[in-house]
């Protein structure tokens, strides 16, 4: 194929073609979407405390133990951190969406290997 002595289109217009066939044969694979990091989670919780008493307060979570079922939180009634048992955990509200907190699912959900 001479392209030294043809037109300037043409040889614009094999440029343009070999590069498709480049990016089309060696393109990366398709990109996972982001994934969105959901950030501290903020709840609205009634739990009943060691001593017994019911108790509400906003709590931040800052880690799950799936093995021993319990949640290290920081709990703004007591003003300090503290491991909450699941089993002792009468009701939980998301603070940002406002929806119930299903423990069991959201356990599985952090739970889960990531793919």
């Amino acid at each position: 194929m001479r392209l030294i002595n043809s037109n300037p289109g043409v040889a614009a217009g094999m440029f343009a073609f070999m590069d498709g066939l480049g990016r089309a044969f060696f393109k990366p694979a398709v990109p996972e979407p982001p994934r969105r990091d959901p950030g501290p989670f903020y709840w609205k919780v009634m739990f009943i405390d060691d001593h017994g008493v019911l108790r509400r307060s906003t709590v931040r979570v800052i880690a799950l133990h799936p093995d021993m079922r319990r949640l290290t939180v920081w709990c703004d009634a007591l003003g300090r951190e503290c491991t909450l048992k699941i089993s002792k955990i009468v009701e939980a509200n998301d603070l940002q969406s406002g929806r119930k907190v299903n423990l069991h699912r959201w356990m599985a959900s952090q739970h889960a290997p990531a793919v």
